[in-house]
């Protein structure tokens, strides 16, 4: 059975390697669509960035959601859905 701390590096590894793998593509794309003037190529590289920005937003999520618990976050998150909210935009009519 893995340990949380080598599931936390599994799902950074994988994250990483993910990003790594949309640059790689991303930069092919460009430099195919820039040296043959292909507007397909160059949409695909856009389309790629695209990906590569999704990657990025896991890595970012994935290091966020490794965080630990704290008093205010009991797993680590960022907010809890489960509390009722408080304030103008939250109070009954």
């Amino acid at each position: 059975m893995m340990t949380v701390d080598r599931r936390g590096a599994a799902k950074r590894a994988a994250a990483q390697t993910s990003l790594l793998a949309a640059v790689g593509i991303t930069l092919l794309k460009l430099l195919t669509g820039v040296l043959t003037g292909s507007l397909g190529m160059l949409s695909e590289a856009a389309h790629s960035g695209i990906d590569l920005m999704a990657a990025g937003i896991t890595l970012l999520t994935v290091h966020v959601s490794d965080r630990p618990a704290d008093e205010e976050h009991n797993y680590g998150g960022l907010v809890h859905l489960d509390r009722p909210r408080s304030g103008p935009a939250h109070s009954a009519p």
